[in-house]
């Protein structure tokens, strides 16, 4: 395995729980998608870094898996943190009542595990009660989260959701939220799209780009992104910052793409 980051991180996330941490025994199912080439578990449960190296191996190591995630929340309270909102919809005063209200009581890191692979490449990282981040190279020549997109800019995949019910691809649909380190622009979001087909052929897809981690308005997207340093932004920030996206439900129906105005 390649290590990308190795070494403690330096910042401490604030949580909040009525009931206290609790751990469960074995790992519990959370979902699970599984199509001709794509394959997405997400679960919950202690697990160490290399039993969890281990059974990302055994999910996505075949090489029919073109495009997969693997994801363990080490408790319930970690999947309340770093999970998804389970909102509707949300905005940026709904994220930060929640921060705010995570900010009264300091009970540390949430611990997380999380594997994306893209082609032949695996990635693995993890974030733990300590604050410590990593990320290896598990499979592979180059990081899966790493993008090079049109214009030449770089940019790297943050979340990656994937989500329904195969047997056939075009069943299972695909989440991507997008920092880029270059211009945001609909052009970027639409490469992004054609470049995950290109891999494996999901039916609906989703990408969502900006130049920060404040995808604020994504319910799908961790409260607290667990992987590095938290930041809360101002409302004027969070606005300021311009943000593209594209989508469809369907293989067989174009992309339908928005682009915020220059800030």
């Amino acid at each position: 395995m390649t290590p990308f980051l190795n070494g403690a991180a330096t910042w401490s996330l604030l949580i909040v729980l009525s009931a206290g941490v609790a751990f469960a025994n074995d790992l519990a199912t959370i979902s699970d998608s599984e199509g001709e080439t794509v394959r997405s578990r997400v679960l919950m449960g202690p697990v160490s870094d290399g039993e969890f190296t281990r059974m990302v191996s055994e999910i996505l190591g075949a090489n029919v898996i073109k495009l997969g995630r693997v994801l363990v929340y080490g408790s319930t309270a970690d999947r309340v943190i770093s999970g998804p909102h389970g909102l509707d919809h949300c905005t940026y005063e709904t994220w930060r009542s929640r921060i705010d209200a995570y900010r009264r009581t300091q009970l540390g890191c949430p611990e997380v595990h999380e594997a994306i692979k893209v082609g032949a490449n695996i990635a693995v990282r993890g974030a733990d009660r300590t604050c410590r981040s990593w990320e290896v190279l598990l499979q592979g020549t180059a990081n899966p989260r790493h993008l090079t997109v049109a214009g030449g800019a770089d940019a790297e995949i943050l979340e990656l959701r994937i989500g329904g019910t195969g047997p056939a691809d075009e069943h299972i649909g695909a989440g991507l939220a997008v920092r880029t380190h270059g211009p945001v622009t609909v052009a970027i979001a639409r490469d992004i799209a054609a470049q995950i087909r290109a891999v494996a052929l999901v039916g609906g897809i989703t990408v969502e780009v900006r130049s920060d981690k404040w995808f604020f308005s994504d319910c799908g997207f961790p409260t607290f992104y667990p992987f590095e340093e938290p930041e809360v932004p101002t409302m004027e920030e969070y606005l300021q910052t311009k943000y593209a996206a594209c989508s469809t439900s369907s293989r067989q129906w174009s992309l339908q793409c928005f682009e915020s105005a220059s800030r």
